[in-house]
């Protein structure tokens, strides 16, 4: 039995997208373990640095490597055309779908806003270098967060698409009849 196309082109992609995906995601966590306890000031004045602050970024950090593991399983359930690859392929999108803009929104209100206002009460040269940081740092994470969304609806959409979900029964019910035979 032949593998759609389609499962090969997206099982491929979802393991090309989660090693740089995973890589990012671990500099990310290494970056805001590298920042705890190493604040200049107090730390409750400002919001970026708050306990409750760091406590999102790090779950949503963490959740992040989660769903980038996930991802790449999916890759591996999609190119031996288990249905569990479609399961996690689902996963993932309806994920991706929730969390980005929730990142990009919390990164936005929490981080960039704040940063502004901190380097208006300085001067105001400083807040126009800040505020163009800010903007190509909000341009870069919109991009990304876009791509991504794409990604993930598209996942989404041939996820539910009739043919896949008929060759992943098809497989499934060939894995029952002979479960020790590769199907890859």
């Amino acid at each position: 039995m032949r593998r759609p196309v389609v499962l090969t082109v997206l099982g491929s992609l979802n393991l090309l997208l989660a090693v740089p995906g995973l890589l990012g995601d671990l500099k990310a966590v290494a970056g805001l373990v590298s920042r705890l306890g190493t604040a200049t000031s107090p730390a409750a004045s400002e919001p970026a640095q708050s306990p409750a602050h760091v406590a999102v970024f790090a779950a949503l950090m963490l959740s992040a490597v989660a769903a980038t593991i996930v991802l790449a399983a999916a890759g591996v359930g999609l190119l031996r055309s288990r249905p569990w690859g479609r399961s996690l392929s689902i996963g993932y999108a309806l994920y991706a779908l929730v969390a980005t803009p929730l990142t990009i929104a919390l990164q936005y209100f929490w981080v960039c806003v704040p940063a502004v206002q901190r380097a208006a009460a300085v001067s105001p040269k400083l807040e126009q270098l800040v505020s163009t940081q800010v903007i190509r740092q909000m341009a870069a994470a919109v991009s990304g967060g876009l791509m991504g969304l794409a990604y993930a609806a598209i996942l989404l959409w041939f996820m539910f698409h009739p043919g896949v979900t008929a060759a992943l029964a098809r497989a499934a019910a060939a894995h029952a009849r002979a479960p020790f035979r590769s199907s890859a």
